[in-house]
């Protein structure tokens, strides 16, 4: 019997593990409402992998909605900003993805995180996730293996939310380039560092347009970590980890991201006590919208039209 090992390893949007969240409904903070809008987010994914001389391809389309709710920032600029999963829906997927990521998007549905920014809109910490790893066998007539994957993990979360909440760090000088620290933990199977660095390209029809660059060094796992297979090595280069974000600068807010992941690796791995390994080649890309867009005062104004017409 040929055992091969099936894995979908993503940059932004996760990494090993369905994403089996229980969340806590965080208590609303105190601050008062400073925005509230929607974000509409459009993931495609397209990971391939090469098991001993066999050929994986996976093609994976969904979409999420959330409502996001901003909180006035406090005297040091801190702030607090609510997110809680509207829907979410599977537009495409393939044969071996198709019940993981239609189970697990509908378990997002009414999903609360909140974040906690500080005054140059960075995620300082998060709270609402508690995924776990969820390891789904694959079995054939002539093999087995198993399928390892999430929809968004607690740093893409995190990272997504900063993307969302975006605001350039010197407003009065935006041709000057800025840069922020960037990592993301895949759990298991390691981990990414490096910085970020945003740069404005210039003005398109008023939005201020601004190009961002991830520089990524990849560090392979220490220990088996919460798997059921023992990583023996595993190496990964990022070939493009980058967008684009378009910012309102008169209403300070962003109107929409893209980005684009391709990330290429070796993972060697034993198995069941046979030591195998895995060609993977990881292509994503994912856009925001946002829309619904209103301040505190028009919050107020829409409320109270509304209890006129009650």
């Amino acid at each position: 019997m040929v055992i091969r090992f099936v894995a979908i390893v993503p940059w932004v949007l996760g990494v090993l593990g369905v994403l089996v969240a229980f969340l806590s409904r965080a208590e609303e903070p105190e601050s008062p409402v400073a925005a509230s809008f929607y974000q509409e987010l459009d993931v495609r994914r397209a990971p391939q992998f090469v098991v001993q001389g066999v050929n994986v391809a996976q093609q994976i389309h969904y979409q999420v909605r959330s409502s996001f709710v901003v909180y006035e920032q406090d005297a040091k600029g801190d702030f607090k900003a609510v997110q809680t999963i509207e829907n979410a829906t599977l537009v495409e997927a393939d044969s071996i993805s198709q019940a993981v990521f239609a189970q697990s998007l509908a378990m997002l549905q009414g999903k609360k995180f909140t974040y906690s920014l500080d005054k140059h809109h960075e995620v300082m910490s998060m709270i609402g996730s508690e995924g776990t790893t969820e390891v789904v066998p694959i079995e054939k007539p002539d093999s087995m293996g198993a399928l390892v994957t999430t929809v968004i993990d607690d740093d893409g979360w995190k990272e997504l939310a900063e993307l969302t909440l975006f605001s350039p760090l010197n407003p009065s000088r935006p041709k000057e380039p800025f840069v922020r620290k960037a990592e993301h933990d895949w759990g298991s199977l390691g981990s990414w560092y490096g910085k970020t660095t945003f740069i404005r390209a210039g003005l398109q029809r008023g939005i201020s347009v601004f190009r961002y660059q991830h520089e990524l060094e990849y560090i392979k796992p220490n220990g088996k970590g919460a798997l059921p297979f023992e990583i023996v090595n595993a190496k990964f280069q990022a070939y493009e980890a980058g967008g684009v974000i378009q910012f309102d600068s008169k209403t300070n807010r962003v109107q929409r991201v893209q980005e684009r992941f391709h990330a290429k690796g070796v993972v060697d791995a034993i198995w069941l006590g046979i030591e195998t390994s895995v060609a993977i080649d990881e292509q994503q890309e994912f856009t925001i919208n946002l829309t619904g867009y209103q301040k505190k005062s028009e919050r107020q104004f829409s409320a109270e039209k509304d209890s006129k017409r009650k």
